[in-house]
């Protein structure tokens, strides 16, 4: 399924100009990185509604319909895709058809929906109070999102900037906003697996997003590409890019799995730490700052600052309140 999508995409990228696909924000998903944010949900029950927001031609989509064929006992999925280009447009859906014949062929069914429209203006308004998506046909909640967002930074007179305004202040880039409505659809207990730039975890500009997004989902898993040319030769990727996993909130995780990979192989070729999870999100001034580190001895000095940070505070606090006494 996902060869055949990369076949797909491998023509579209040979007829389209590069340029205009980055002006656009498209960066397509290598299939290594594909299959690695597939493995990364948790158990897939009988039933399963999955977003992929920024479809593309239908890449993750498919690297996940090929970890459902792998099951033995029978799925049944329910894909609501979103792509707003017509030129990809003809491409997707020969992808999602033969991921559903594939599927069928495994004893498994594949429903999708294809909505081709902005994601962000179909949907942003669920972030406000109202249900996204009713006016889409989209009436269930997520048991799953799997996206890798466009990124580019919008004007903040922009109809996307205007509806998200309350969410991403200042220089908002358009990825940030794909989170936060993919978190409003979430069951609870639902799973956002996403690979976008790294900016949003200490970024001035996304300290309110921070604070609505983890006041909504825990973070379970980070992956650290250490080689970002080498990962996304092909794509010619700037930006440093990073894959989360995060679930609605019913308890928060304790811990954060914290992985890093050289190259493609990102399923073999890595290497794994627990982190406990006040390690790595930080809330002083409820900034929820992601404090990223990549080896133990980073995160020796990182602890050892936060220690003396909290005895300075502590010390300040004591002589705050000596004085007004």
């Amino acid at each position: 399924m996902l060869d055949h999508a990369l076949e797909l995409q491998h023509r579209f990228e040979s007829s389209a100009a590069a340029d205009e696909r980055r002006q656009q924000g498209q960066v397509f998903t290598p299939p290594e990185v594909a299959r690695f944010m597939a493995s990364l949900f948790g158990t897939i029950p009988s039933e399963y509604v999955l977003l992929d927001p920024g479809a593309g031609i239908g890449t993750l989509t498919a690297a996940f319909c090929e970890r459902i064929g792998k099951l033995r006992s029978p799925r049944t999925v329910t894909a609501h895709v979103f792509e707003n280009d017509p030129e990809l447009m003809p491409l997707l859906k020969r992808a999602l058809d033969n991921c559903k014949r594939a599927l069928s062929e495994a004893g498994h069914t594949l429903n999708y929906v294809l909505h081709a429209e902005d994601f962000i203006l179909a949907a942003s308004h669920g972030v406000n109070g109202r249900r996204p998506f009713d006016e889409a046909g989209f009436g269930a909640d997520c048991d799953g999102v799997i996206m890798n967002p466009p990124y580019f930074k919008l004007r903040k007179d922009s109809p996307h900037a205007k509806l998200m305004e309350k969410i991403v202040h200042g220089q908002p880039n358009i990825y940030a906003f794909f989170m936060a409505i993919a978190a409003r659809r979430l069951k609870q207990g639902g799973e956002i697996v996403a690979i976008t730039p790294r900016s949003f975890g200490n970024g001035l500009y996304f300290r309110g997003f921070r604070r609505w997004y983890f006041d909504r989902v825990a973070l379970d898993q980070i992956h650290i590409f250490q080689s970002r040319s080498e990962t996304f030769k092909h794509s010619k990727v700037l930006q440093e890019s990073i894959i989360t996993k995060v679930h609605r909130l019913g308890s928060p995780s304790p811990t954060v799995a914290v992985t890093t990979g050289f190259g493609v192989d990102l399923i073999k070729g890595r290497q794994h730490s627990e982190i406990p999870a006040s390690d790595i999100i930080g809330n002083a001034s409820g900034d929820c700052v992601i404090r990223i580190t990549e080896d133990e001895k980073e995160r020796e000095i990182m602890r050892a600052r936060k220690g003396v940070r909290n005895r300075n505070r502590a010390f300040r606090t004591i002589g705050s309140w000596h004085v007004s006494s």
